[in-house]
């Protein structure tokens, strides 16, 4: 290894030289390449030539320091390739259903297969019958939906504005900003299914670490939750714009107005609950408003209604004479986030025979009992069937 011989071009190098040149070539080759899995493959081989170069190396004995080290390196990276091959592999195996979501909603917007993967396995896939309430009007929500298939109707004040159908997402208030709101927040709008449908449904505080954690799969959550809202937008526009009725076209334009004034309220709650808010976050306040055209004037009350003012806002933190106790939202937030973890990890029992299945897909594929499930997402999905779920909550517990 250490004797040398004459390479056309190169000169007179041994092969331990030729293994050292090479180590240098694929550890810049390993720089240059935007592909996570190849750039751990370059700097295995990297790696595997500087080992046959510090152990033969030309001296006449082995460089043992680099040798162990670089050991090292190649175990670490031999590991994140096994992690890579087997979180694509996983992936590859999702059910068909699943893959449809993946390819119509979120890859679009940049998500790889294996994001949508970590993304899947922090919901629940889980089917409802006709008439199970999303999301209350007036009442904290802890969830984002996402309809797979089915559909559902909004409503506000008990009057219909208008409904959802399939891969719309429903309690998305401030996400397509990138706004991430971990604790509940006040539901602007009364959401129930028209039909059985099956939903994709996360609690906000699992989202939003998931969020924190990767801005790549942020962006696609982001991107998905934007195309979402201007279609939205549009559908309504379009529907507004062919009604003859000049009534209803202007009483139509109020319901929206009201809609996302009340929406903007609710995420502005959630944010200055704690007393002080960012820089960050007042930035991404701005692109909301921008994004859904929120006057001056309806930021101004939506802040009144929290006892803040423009000037408290902008300075990013409230008045020391007017900072809230343990009470209001942080104290509903702290106790539903105690109460939803004791249900989260309680044992709950099988379904009788004589009695429908909830339909769900999880990572732990197990069957929940619905009652149980509705308390952790922040709804009552199976409101017609709630106590009697309770009393079959108390007898497995």
């Amino acid at each position: 290894m250490r004797r040398r011989r004459r390479i056309p071009l190169l000169g007179r190098l041994s092969p331990s030289e030729i293994c050292g040149h090479a180590a240098f070539v694929l550890s810049g080759s390993a720089f240059l390449e935007p592909e996570i899995l190849q750039l751990r493959v370059l700097s295995v081989f990297a790696g595997s030539a500087t080992l046959l170069f510090t152990y033969f190396h030309p001296i006449g004995s082995p460089l043992w320091l680099p040798f162990r080290w670089n050991i090292v390196f190649v175990l670490i990276n031999s590991a994140y390739i096994t992690k890579i091959l087997a979180e694509r592999r996983r992936a590859e195996q999702l059910p068909q259903q699943a893959l449809d979501v993946w390819r119509d909603v979120f890859q679009p917007h940049g998500m790889c297969k294996v994001e949508f993967d970590g993304l899947l396995h922090a919901g629940t896939w889980t089917t409802l019958r006709k008439g199970a309430v999303l999301q209350e009007e007036g009442k904290p929500s802890n969830s984002l939906f996402l309809i797979v298939s089915g559909g559902a109707t909004v409503s506000r004040g008990g009057e219909f504005t208008h409904s959802l159908g399939e891969q719309q997402f429903v309690g998305e208030m401030g996400l397509s900003s990138g706004i991430h709101l971990a604790s509940p927040v006040l539901g602007v709008a009364h959401v129930e299914t028209s039909e059985q449908t099956t939903v994709l449904v996360w609690s906000r505080r699992v989202l939003s670490e998931l969020m924190d954690s990767s801005d790549a799969l942020a962006s696609g959550i982001r991107g998905a939750i934007t195309a979402d809202v201007v279609r939205k937008t549009r559908r309504l526009e379009l529907e507004a714009s062919s009604s003859t009725n000049t009534e209803s076209v202007q009483r139509h334009g109020e319901q929206m107005e009201e809609l996302w004034n009340a929406r903007y309220a609710s995420i502005i709650g959630a944010l200055t609950s704690e007393g002080s808010i960012s820089e960050e976050q007042r930035e991404q306040v701005r692109s909301y408003r921008n994004l859904h055209q929120i006057t001056g004037e309806a930021h101004v009350r939506a802040l009144a209604l929290q006892g803040w003012s423009a000037s408290e806002f902008e300075a990013g933190e409230r008045g020391e004479s007017a900072k809230p106790g343990a009470g209001g939202v942080k104290g509903i937030t702290m106790a539903l986030n105690q109460r939803v973890e004791a249900l989260r990890t309680a044992h709950v029992g099988t379904w009788g025979s004589d009695e429908p299945p909830l339909v769900i897909w999880d990572e732990r594929r197990q069957k929940v009992a619905a009652g149980r499930l509705n308390v952790y997402f922040g709804t009552d999905a199976l409101e017609e069937t709630h106590s009697a779920v309770c009393g079959r909550i108390q007898r497995y517990s």
